[in-house]
């Protein structure tokens, strides 16, 4: 991204905090996320997932920083990666292929896919990636922790 578009971002993302409230905020860090879009593209294709739903996903989890990507910082339930895929429930992937950003966009595709495959909505696999496919049939439904239902909201 060129200089003048990231501050033709900000201007944007100024007018936009000043009419809108986060939406601003939301397009400066969308951009950060940009250099992937074509490898979302492509697995949002080959899993038949909405276009820009694990995307959305990604900037969910991991808000595209560089320091969660790397695995510098995990998430409190040992989450890694641009994805946020806990090893220890994803071992067929395992740490590296989570830190592996074409690795971990496929199998999160894959994963999200198999979710609405199996519950038939894609607010269901939303509710299923985060809080676990065990959750969304304990509950009949989306679980009901604030995060798992803000999580589907925001989504």
């Amino acid at each position: 991204m060129t200089r003048g578009t990231q501050i033709l971002l900000l201007l944007i993302g100024g007018l936009l905090l000043l009419g809108g409230g986060i939406v601003g905020i939301r397009i400066f860090t969308f951009a950060r996320g940009e250099k992937y879009r074509p490898l979302f593209d492509s697995i949002e294709t080959k899993y038949r997932i909405p276009h820009g739903l694990l995307f959305r996903l990604a900037y969910q989890e991991s808000r595209f920083r560089d320091d969660i990507i790397s695995g510098a910082v995990r998430s409190a339930a040992g989450a890694v990666g641009m994805m946020q895929i806990v090893p220890k429930f994803h071992p067929e992937i395992g740490e590296a292929g989570a830190l592996d950003v074409p690795r971990a966009v496929d199998y999160a595709g894959k994963h999200l896919s198999d979710l609405h495959n199996r519950f038939g909505s894609w607010a269901l696999a939303l509710a299923g990636y985060n809080a676990g496919a065990a959750n969304v049939i304990k509950h009949g439904g989306i679980p009901p922790f604030k995060e798992t239902q803000n999580y589907v909201a925001q989504i």
